[in-house]
């Protein structure tokens, strides 16, 4: 019997939906989870509060077990990254050169890191040797040789990890400022340049050896409104590389988790405060990501048990360089912070500076003082959060003309100069160069730009950080070959020896116009 044209119709309709609705049921969606930390500055201990709710937060053991319950969540599905700035920041990290903290990292299972700016600071071998020691790639696609034009060849520009059936190709920026926010002659040579150009000539390589998905693990900062909007240097970089799935920032030490345009992009605060995550779904059918979610959240250390393996290892260096640490030099008073933009620890500094180099000023950078310092004992330890840095104090005869210079220098980087025996107002929104409104001796005389002062300052400003030209053309300079921390302590010890208290300076240094 022979059907209708009508039955027949229907039949291949039929037909046609089944199979449409078995082509749906095998295109699957597989997902992956990428997990990122970032400047974890050597917080293996912990013990800070969250500012918001004064939980405790942090420490190596307690992210350690946060991942791992995200692996055990996602078996086979996570990724484990890191932003840079990963050693350089506590005594338990700096007096083994960063060893210890790669020796978390590698038992935490990360498979990448960014290179930070401070990967640089103690210089070139110790950087090398602490990628020796790592089980895990450490990436950047935009340092290059200056002589001659040529990427380095010492770090990868990026790694293809494949995880939960996916390929995730991932590419490692380090920030452009590294030419200055690190000791500058220790990257002399070197040329950190614009990561959009660098990506995009690199992205289809990567995708040619199979990436499904593209991540972008940058050290590179910025920060989001109210409103949820990203803005900053990792803004622009995931606005201007568009065929990227996923950015994580880094350098900022800000908490950012939103997009640009449809990218997802994470900064992961710092000091180990945060974990950032970012799900990718790739499509089986097309190969490709079609959807994804951006986390933050904070790394409470109340609510989870640290994980012992991770444990034991922090305890282990603890217990060879703890006793030196936990020392107490001084009691403070009353918290000593680091408020803007003037910075009570950072006038401080800058007498302590002042003092030791024998000078009329003394002038410490706003990105040197790592840590506040809370009311009650201070440890050695403590003062190593304060300043990690092995900065020598440098001094040197300038005009009152330079001085202003040096100055007015900082504020067209947008950071403010931490001075001692001078007082100075400004006003950002004049041009850079002149935003300076006046500059008095401490005392409130006049401050004489034909006069001849000592400056006494570090010599990472000396050098070119945080972009200070002048200081780089003085020729008579000496170098009093004692570290900014050694003498902060040793002022500790004198008052407290002396039967005082530490407190912090009387404000009024620097002044911001508009600001009572």
């Amino acid at each position: 019997m022979r059907l209708s044209s009508r039955v027949l119709c229907v039949a291949v309709l039929l037909v046609a939906a089944a199979l449409a609705a078995a082509g749906c049921a095998t295109a699957a969606t597989r997902s992956v989870w990428l997990v990122h930390t970032t400047d974890f500055h050597a917080s293996m201990l912990g013990g800070a509060k969250d500012r918001t709710t004064n939980r405790p937060i942090g420490g190596s053991p307690v992210l350690a077990a946060h991942i791992e319950r995200f692996r055990q969540a996602h078996p086979g599905a996570v990724v484990l990254l890191d932003g840079g700035d990963a050693m350089q920041g506590s005594a338990l990290s700096n007096l083994v050169r960063g060893r210890s903290v790669i020796e978390v990292m590698n038992a935490m299972g990360y498979d990448a890191m960014a290179v930070g700016n401070h990967e640089f600071d103690w210089g070139r071998d110790t950087l090398y040797a602490r990628m020796r020691q790592a089980k895990f790639p450490m990436l950047s696609a935009n340092i290059y040789y200056r002589a001659n034009g040529n990427r380095v060849e010492w770090t990868k520009p990026y790694t293809i990890i494949e995880r939960g059936g996916v390929k995730i190709g991932v590419i490692g920026i380090t920030t452009t400022s590294a030419s200055y926010t690190t000791l500058p002659t220790n990257v002399a040579d070197l040329e950190f340049r614009d990561p959009v150009p660098v990506l995009n000539a690199l992205i289809p390589e990567v995708r040619a050896k199979g990436a499904q998905a593209i991540v972008v693990l940058a050290h590179e900062g910025g920060q989001q409104k109210k409103d949820g909007t990203i803005d900053g240097p990792i803004a622009e970089l995931a606005s201007g590389v568009p065929d990227v799935d996923a950015v994580f920032g880094g350098h900022s030490h800000t908490w950012v988790s939103g997009r640009v345009g449809t990218t997802p992009v994470v900064i992961s605060s710092s000091n180990g405060r945060a974990i950032g995550t970012i799900r990718l779904d790739v499509d089986d059918a097309t190969g490709r990501v079609n959807a994804s979610e951006p986390k933050l959240e904070s790394a409470f250390s109340d609510s989870i048990a640290p994980d012992e393996a991770v444990a034991a290892i922090v305890a282990r260096y603890e217990k060879s360089v703890g006793p030196a640490l936990t020392r107490v030099v001084a009691t403070a008073a009353s918290d000593i912070t680091r408020d803007s933009p003037e910075q009570p620890l950072g006038c401080l500094m800058a007498d302590v500076i002042r003092r030791a180099g024998a000078a009329d000023i003394g002038m410490q950078n706003s990105g040197g003082v790592r840590a506040e310092i809370p009311a009650g004992p201070i440890t050695t330890g403590k003062v190593y959060e304060v300043a990690p840095f092995d900065n020598l104090i440098l001094s040197m005869p300038l005009t009152g003309a330079q001085v202003r210079k040096v100055l007015e220098e900082a504020l067209a980087a947008d950071r403010t100069m931490q001075v001692s025996g001078i007082r100075y107002s400004f006003d950002e929104k004049r041009p850079a160069g002149n935003r300076l409104t006046s500059v008095v001796l401490d005392s409130g005389a006049p401050f004489d730009t034909a006069a001849t002062y000592t400056l006494a300052t570090n010599d990472f400003i000396v050098g070119g950080g945080d972009g200070i030209q002048l200081l780089k053309t003085i020729e008579d300079v000496t170098n009093t070959n004692v570290l900014v921390r050694d003498a902060l302590q040793d002022w500790f010890e004198a008052e407290t020896a002396a039967g005082r208290q530490i407190t912090p300076p009387a404000p009024g240094r620097i002044h911001r116009e508009g600001e009572r």
